[in-house]
């Protein structure tokens, strides 16, 4: 593990067994509640930020037609809390038929969100614009729905008024344009 500020130079080593490639899905999964707990023990909560938790990279809402790029440090922790919070209230399904993540950690508790292909809904993607701006844009700007359309905020500001319910995914992208059907 890394420093944990610039200030300090004491470095934290956790050990993983050399095995454990050979654990069961189930073992792995106890010895990484006992790494956690060893973890809050050694650093504390408070020494756990979303910013340290939250890999650096973009998420996108992603949905007819529509994509909003949410990229930063404070963004991606705000997006995060949001996310995590109803993942803790049990109201954040993952979008499985999409999720690479869901092949190796399926979302429940305790797993980052961010990491996910996560359904959203309208109602809640007007809940977290009111933490984090995002610009819209077309998924697929040059299609010829998307030019008969005109500017995907204001399109997007139309169905809100519309109140329609397009269903909508938020996923980790890696790429400056993210298509639906990329990882």
């Amino acid at each position: 593990m890394t420093e944990m500020n610039a200030a300090s130079s004491k470095k934290f080593l956790f050990a993983i067994p050399d095995n454990i490639l050979d654990l069961s899905p189930q073992e792995i999964d106890v010895y990484s509640e006992q790494l956690h707990d060893e973890i809050m023990q050694v650093l504390g909560e408070n020494q756990l930020t979303p910013e340290r938790i939250v890999k650096v990279r973009n998420v996108a809402i992603i949905g007819s037609s529509f994509v909003g790029l949410i990229e930063g440090v404070e963004k991606l922790a705000a997006v995060y809390k949001f996310m995590e919070a109803r993942l803790n209230a049990g109201k954040l399904k993952c979008q499985t038929s999409w999720c690479l993540a869901c092949e190796t950690i399926p979302l429940r508790l305790g797993e980052n969100p961010l990491d996910h292909v996560v359904k959203i809904s309208l109602p809640t993607i007007l809940d977290l614009l009111k933490i984090v701006e995002v610009e819209w844009m077309w998924a697929w700007p040059d299609d010829e729905w998307a030019l008969s359309h005109g500017k995907a905020p204001d399109h997007f500001q139309e169905l809100v008024e519309r109140k329609s319910r397009p269903n909508f995914v938020i996923r980790p992208v890696d790429i400056p344009n993210p298509k639906v059907g990329q990882n």
